[in-house]
């Protein structure tokens, strides 16, 4: 069985499976491949309002599938979300979501 990724999410309703040929490829290579494969009859966004969830992260363009830890030869389900609009900054979508800035601290003294 070759690698295959499935989106799932509610901008989505009948999902999406992308067959891929290595895992070599980064996040914003398969955020280009699905827009190429959008389903007939939606409208299709634009590459910088996707967003691709994979187990409870969201993905940073520049990160490939095997350092995401998918396997080869496997499916694997990720969640696609579409934004309502683009980031302003470009680095927004790049940006790793786990070095977030908006993070609260408590303090239990």
């Amino acid at each position: 069985m070759p690698t295959q990724i499935r989106f799932l999410g509610p901008d989505l309703p009948e999902g999406l499976i992308l067959p891929i040929d290595s895992t070599s490829i980064n996040i914003g290579e398969l955020k280009e491949r699905a827009l190429s494969n959008w389903p007939a009859g939606k409208e299709i966004p634009q590459a910088a309002q996707l967003r691709i969830i994979f187990n409870g992260k969201e993905m940073a363009n520049d990160k490939t599938l095997a350092e995401s830890k998918v396997v080869e030869n496997e499916t694997t389900a990720m969640h696609m979300v579409i934004r309502s609009q683009v980031p302003k900054a470009a680095e927004a979508s790049t940006a790793d979501p786990d070095k977030g800035s908006n993070r609260c601290t408590c303090i239990i003294s």
